[in-house]
């Protein structure tokens, strides 16, 4: 369902769709075709260890905190951004 609502999503937003794998951390996109050779390219080139199609889920799930959650990714709520007379 991720993949659809990154592909339907407008182009101009560049979402980084070669980081959406599967629950179990594979590439979902049938193995062989240029899509699951492209998304580990990507994922390669970030950093990402990926052995033939899978990452290790212990080392790159996403767990995020509640202010990642609440405020956006690497973010953390501070509140002197929301009162100017500070």
């Amino acid at each position: 369902m991720v993949g659809r609502a990154l592909g339907a999503a407008p182009k101009d937003l560049q979402l980084p769709w070669h980081r959406i794998v599967n629950a179990q951390g594979e590439i979902a996109i049938p193995k062989g075709t240029r899509g699951y050779e492209r998304q580990q390219e990507l994922l390669r080139a970030e950093g990402v260890d990926v052995r033939d199609g899978k990452l290790n889920m212990d080392v790159y799930r996403w767990e995020p905190t509640l202010d990642e959650l609440v405020w956006g990714p690497g973010r953390l709520h501070d509140p002197h951004l929301l009162d100017p007379n500070q």
